[in-house]
């Protein structure tokens, strides 16, 4: 990010302060396709979609080099069912079952990867039905276990990941998953209404991105104002999410809710956090 998508971006904020979202955001009546990854700057996503909360798609020329569409796809760009189970046999995955409604998800099941092959190549034959049912294989977490090196290539527009990194310093989670199964096969509601995470983790959360960005606002030499989007967040994205956490942060600590939370044992104090990153933001403001 430079200086000129950071101001823009904080413009942003400041005008939607007070209105609705659903103000700003109207629903789009159409999903744009984005073609070239050559002429689709990070500027250019973060602008037009990720601000706006705009959705968009990227074509496979995006993915063209990921060593996972070149080992477990075919030519024909149909599953590699051989390379799969050489690799990935017997390894565990959870499966659900798309036809069959539990609460507000599916029942899941897990099961070597060799007989979830099994069971699709069946279901293909079987002219795409099954006893059974329809199973997909979802949430699989083979970066959790397996070294991913090689598979892909996290592409710069999704460089600011502040939930994985949150869950990276627990080491007990993770949100990367591998979704595979046959044609009718579908992806659940993983996250509905509920988010599952209360005042004290959600601080937490804060906290962990808040000190990670002061860091890195230490080790960014302030002459690096132009950062090569394969460099990192850069100075102006740093900069920029440290002014975000410390805007949600001012917010959290008067909601008289979180007042009742029992803040003693937090390290740092949430009102001192929110002074470091006022202060490096002032530090900053320059840049």
């Amino acid at each position: 990010m430079d200086r000129e998508t950071r101001v823009f971006a904080e413009s942003h904020f400041r005008g939607l302060r007070g209105r609705l979202p659903s103000k700003v955001c109207p629903t789009p009546d159409r999903v744009d396709f984005i073609e070239k990854p050559d002429s689709f700057s990070y500027t250019d996503f973060f602008k037009s979609y990720l601000l706006p909360n705009v959705p968009c798609v990227f074509s496979s020329a995006f993915t063209e080099d990921w060593g996972s569409r070149k080992h477990w796809v075919t030519p024909s760009g149909k599953p590699d069912f051989d390379y799969l189970l050489q690799n990935y046999g017997d390894v565990v995955v959870p499966v659900a079952n798309c036809g069959v409604q539990e609460y507000n998800s599916n029942p899941k099941e897990h099961m070597p990867l060799k007989d979830y092959i099994s069971y699709w190549k069946e279901f293909i034959q079987r002219d795409y039905s099954s006893p059974r049912g329809c199973l997909y294989l979802k949430d699989w977490h083979l970066c959790r276990y397996s070294s991913a090196e090689g598979l892909f290539t996290l592409p710069v527009y999704f460089s600011s990941d502040w939930l994985n990194e949150y869950w990276d310093t627990l080491d007990v989670d993770d949100y990367r998953f591998i979704y595979m199964g046959p044609a009718g096969t579908w992806c659940q509601v993983i996250m509905k209404s509920c988010s599952g995470i209360n005042f004290e983790e959600f601080y937490q959360f804060l906290k962990v991105i808040a000190e990670r960005r002061l860091l890195l606002v230490k080790k960014i030499s302030p002459g690096e104002l132009q950062c090569s989007e394969d460099s990192g967040l850069g100075l102006q994205h740093t900069i920029f999410d440290i002014s975000r956490i410390a805007e949600v942060l001012a917010s959290v600590v008067v909601n008289p809710d979180f007042q009742r939370v029992d803040t003693s044992r937090f390290l740092p104090q949430p009102e001192d956090l929110l002074q470091q990153l006022q202060e490096a933001l002032a530090t900053t403001e320059p840049l």
